[in-house]
């Protein structure tokens, strides 16, 4: 993996307080975001812990 370029984006709120936010960010950033680093031969991973709390 040395090679390997990855983006991550943590995100930690309370799922409650922050809903519209959250889905907006699962339904148009996140694919979005996907898709501009895979076309930039990076990977992308979204970790969003309001969904877990």
């Amino acid at each position: 993996m040395a090679n390997s370029k990855t983006f991550r984006l943590l995100l930690s709120s309370m799922y409650n307080n922050m809903r519209p936010e959250h889905d907006r960010l699962q339904a148009e950033v996140f694919p979005k975001l996907r898709a501009y680093c895979e076309q930039n031969s990076f990977s992308s991973q979204a970790i969003d812990f309001g969904s877990e709390l």
